[in-house]
């Protein structure tokens, strides 16, 4: 595509036209194929894998929808690259984050307070304090208000995971599930659980003041 013609077709995605999403797609696709190749030969060695670096490519377009303002393109391939690399960089560093706690648990440690702070470090382990939150929000009054009627504002995504996780799928059945990485399938309900909390912190304060004493 010429430039004015990605910059249209960007603009018709970024409001909701599918085929020109599909076509935005396609486009980042090919100019990402070098940078996705060059990674590969990296990241596999944390356990990122080609699918993965794939999968960021949707989750890179929708950062350019939220952070690129038409008026001020003015090299949309650049741009989308250095959106692409930001993305990349992010996984690589959950991915060590991820190995480090992995080697920490991994060792025999006594029962120190810095030992539990390791394991405890782990996404699935952060997850258990949220069983009250679970309980709390399968609430049919709550389930209603706060997802049904979506007051709490989760993307479609965020409700996606959260409702899997109020139905108790582990993180990574989730992630199979929704086809992507586990630490995307975590981060998104991480963000999903902080929204309901502000929303029954909100809507239900009674309830909140309960929950939060434990």
């Amino acid at each position: 595509m010429k430039k004015n013609s990605i910059i249209d077709v960007f603009v018709m995605a970024k409001n909701g036209d599918k085929d020109a999403q599909k076509r935005m797609l396609e486009y980042l696709n090919n100019l990402y194929k070098p940078l996705v190749i060059s990674f590969y030969l990296n990241t596999k060695k944390l356990g990122i894998m080609m699918d993965d670096l794939e999968g960021l490519i949707v989750e890179t377009l929708f950062t350019l929808f939220e952070r690129i303002d038409i008026k001020s393109i003015y090299d949309f391939d650049n741009m989308a690259r250095f959106y692409y690399i930001k993305s990349v960089q992010s996984e690589v560093r959950s991915a060590l984050a991820k190995k480090r706690v992995s080697f920490a648990n991994s060792l025999v440690f006594d029962n120190s307070s810095y030992c539990q702070d390791l394991i405890f470090s782990s996404p699935e382990a952060k997850l258990q304090g949220d069983g009250d939150l679970r309980s709390i929000v399968l609430d049919n009054e709550i389930f209603e208000i706060t997802i049904e009627q979506n007051k709490a504002h989760l993307t479609e995504k965020e409700r996606e995971i959260l409702i899997l996780f109020l139905k108790s799928y582990s993180m990574k059945e989730i992630a199979k599930i929704n086809h992507v990485h586990y630490q995307t399938s975590y981060k998104h309900l991480i963000h999903a659980l902080d929204k309901i909390r502000g929303a029954i912190k909100l809507i239900f304060p009674d309830i909140y003041s309960e929950y939060s004493r434990y």
